[in-house]
């Protein structure tokens, strides 16, 4: 699904050349990217070995990273000049390849839910941002999709869960199903002309 919806805002991108539908549609790819290695290891990763699982984790935490890094930099793009975007890109960057080094460094899952959830609380500041300058439909979409996540993250770390069957992490990827829809009606429909340049 990701990899369809990150293939048509790349179409979008084609047209408007500009940065917010280019990181969008990149940050659909990592999802996508992340959903395999996420089902590698869920689904196979007990046939594997110890030192096999961990490196398909750190495959998946990586992913993760770059959907947060590029959902941000979508963001930044969108609210910002074009000057101070490419600031705040080389920012971002220098974070990237921090959680990169401390995902491979370290095990679990603890330090990269730190990185994630500043970034899932700074791309929520930037899409509210954009949504009361320009209180359009696309803008919208956006902001929802971000508040929708950032929810949805607090039930995961709260550990809330419907039933023993379903529990947190499966409800979480359920909301995401939504968010990740609603993130995509918000790229497609914002035009070149709302975006700063």
């Amino acid at each position: 699904m990701t990899l369809v919806l990150g293939q048509k805002i790349s179409d979008v991108y084609r047209q408007s050349f500009h940065p917010f539908h280019f990181h969008l549609s990149w940050s659909f790819y990592a999802v996508a990217a992340g959903s395999i290695i996420g089902a590698l290891f869920h689904g196979f990763g007990p046939h594997f070995s110890k030192l096999t699982r961990e490196w398909i984790w750190k495959g998946a935490l990586t992913c993760m990273g770059f959907t947060t890094f590029f959902l941000m930099m979508a963001g930044f793009s969108a609210v910002m000049s074009y000057d101070s975007y490419r600031i705040t890109m080389w920012v971002a960057v220098i974070g990237l390849v921090l959680y990169g080094w401390q995902t491979v460094k370290f095990s679990g899952f603890g330090h990269s839910v730190k990185f994630i959830a500043i970034g899932m609380i700074v791309i929520f500041t930037a899409f509210a941002t954009l949504y009361w300058r320009q209180a359009h439909p696309g803008s919208g979409y956006l902001f929802a999709g971000a508040l929708l996540t950032v929810a949805s993250g607090s039930l995961w770390a709260k550990g809330w869960s419907i039933h023993k069957q379903f529990n947190h992490n499966d409800l979480f990827h359920v909301i995401q199903m939504v968010c990740l829809w609603l993130l995509y009606q918000g790229g497609v429909m914002t035009v070149t002309a709302q975006l700063p340049r």
